[in-house]
């Protein structure tokens, strides 16, 4: 279904972008706005500022978790965290997935030979 009937606001980019710097997802900036996740992806495609704001947003995003990692690596408190009331593995759970290009693990796979595949006609659907 097509949300062409969202009306787009100019406010939106600076919005997402505080949305994102709190360490929320893009995808649930659309829930703060009441739009459909399809309509945000939209709008990043289609929308220079908006697609600008979702990349500055994300860097902030990434920032906001490395903070809060680092604060509790070094046991410091800032602004609105306690390293002492936090969990370690959630933090790195949180940079893995979230930001998994940077933070996920990495497999290198090599292959040497022939690649068989075999289909059993029984398993296909013609």
């Amino acid at each position: 279904m097509s949300d062409k009937n969202y009306k787009y606001d100019d406010s939106y980019p600076d919005l997402l972008i505080n949305h994102l710097s709190k360490g929320y997802s893009f995808e649930s900036f659309g829930g703060t706005i009441g739009v459909v996740r399809s309509t945000i992806f939209q709008w990043a495609l289609d929308i220079p500022e908006f697609k600008a704001a979702k990349e500055i947003g994300y860097q902030k995003s990434l920032s906001f978790y490395e903070k809060l990692l680092s604060a509790k690596v070094s046991g410091q408190k800032i602004e609105g965290f306690d390293p002492r009331k936090s969990d370690t593995a959630c933090l790195i759970f949180a940079l893995k997935t979230r930001f998994h290009k940077i933070y996920g693990e990495k497999k290198d796979v090599e292959h040497s030979g022939d690649i068989i595949i075999k289909i059993d006609k029984q398993d296909v659907d013609l």
